[in-house]
């Protein structure tokens, strides 16, 4: 009988070994010490999770070979795009490895061969892929909080021009409508960033519908960031402060003390028709008498001004203007007061 020679298994075969990358990890290089992942959206809904492994950076781009493998539309996407790299702190950065179509965060493209940081909620474009990956960490930037907070509307001052008064007797309202009611400060946990994020916005909406209705009423583009009010009744504006608002409330005050003092001293007293009357019956009798008599007549009928009408009208308007300059104070009072 002849033998027959056991053939060897064959040998499996190699997966085929994509090209070397060309990335140096930094010496600051650390593995990612918290959760990381990224939601990849498709026409606004999400088509994918990826969930980070705990490494010291991930590949991205067209290869299967990639950490975060994505689709290339006309090969818009490199085959190794870019790197998330990982610092200890646990911080992400993106390093675009000169790709043919760039990347975007925000819409906003990066520069290649540099590492840009990385924050949560960060909207990634790569190449001109339909797909938008957003990023989610875990990390927070603990010592930028008291900038965001700084600058939100916690602390936010408002701004409002003054209305031009082209008469005296047109109703002063101080660029505040008849209904206006002051709003207090927002309360806002400033270890919560998307909280001091979300306040933010609320008072970027309520100061730009400020100022269009400020555009609206005075026809001007005026954007002055002068912290203060204007007082646009003359050639030049005049800021208006906390104090010199306080001086003007004072001295409206004491204007219609002094006006009721002079309406109660003027009360029984003619009134200008009467005295009218008096000038008309005083030329008439000036036939009669002599001209030193009808001078002192005269004079006897302009020694009653100011007439009770006039003062009636000044403080009618003042008694108008009195609660608007009181918000005004209340509005701009500072903080330390």
């Amino acid at each position: 009988m002849s033998e027959f020679a056991v053939p060897s298994a064959p040998t499996p075969k190699q997966p085929p070994q994509g090209p070397a990358l060309a990335y140096n990890k930094p010496d600051w290089s650390s593995a990612a010490k918290l959760k990381y992942s990224f939601e990849i959206l498709k026409n606004g809904a999400v088509v994918q999770e990826f969930v980070g492994p705990a490494r010291e950076f991930i590949t991205v781009g067209r290869l299967p070979l990639c950490d975060l493998e994505l689709e290339h539309p006309v090969s818009s996407i490199s085959r190794y795009h870019a790197v998330i790299q990982f610092n200890d702190d646990g911080k992400a950065f993106l390093y675009d490895l000169g790709s043919g179509h760039g990347t975007r965060i925000n819409k906003k493209p990066v520069d290649k061969h540099s590492y840009v940081p990385l924050t949560e909620g960060d909207q990634i474009k790569f190449g001109e892929s339909t797909r938008l990956c957003i990023f989610h960490t875990e990390f927070t930037e603990e010592e930028e909080v008291p900038e965001v907070t700084k600058k939100s509307a916690i602390l936010i001052k408002r701004k409002q021009p003054m209305p031009v008064e082209d008469d005296e007797d047109r109703e002063v309202t101080w660029g505040l409508p008849e209904d206006a009611v002051d709003e207090d400060e927002e309360d806002v946990d400033e270890n919560d960033p998307k909280a001091i994020e979300a306040a933010e916005k609320r008072l970027e909406e309520k100061a730009a519908a400020q100022k269009e209705r400020m555009k609206r009423l005075f026809g001007d583009g005026d954007d002055s960031d002068e912290d203060s009010y204007y007082d646009r009744t003359g050639a030049a504006q005049k800021v208006e402060t906390y104090d010199s608002l306080i001086e003007k409330q004072k001295m409206t005050q004491k204007r219609i003390a002094d006006i009721e003092d002079q309406l109660k001293s003027l009360q029984g007293s003619t009134t200008d028709e009467e005295e009218e009357e008096k000038r008309q019956k005083a030329s008439k009798e000036a036939d009669d008498d002599d001209l030193d008599s009808y001078m002192e007549k005269i004079d006897t009928v302009k020694s009653q001004r100011p007439s009770k009408t006039n003062l009636q009208k000044e403080l009618q308007k003042l008694t108008k203007e009195l609660p608007r300059l009181e918000k005004l104070v209340k509005l701009t009072k500072p903080t330390e007061y």
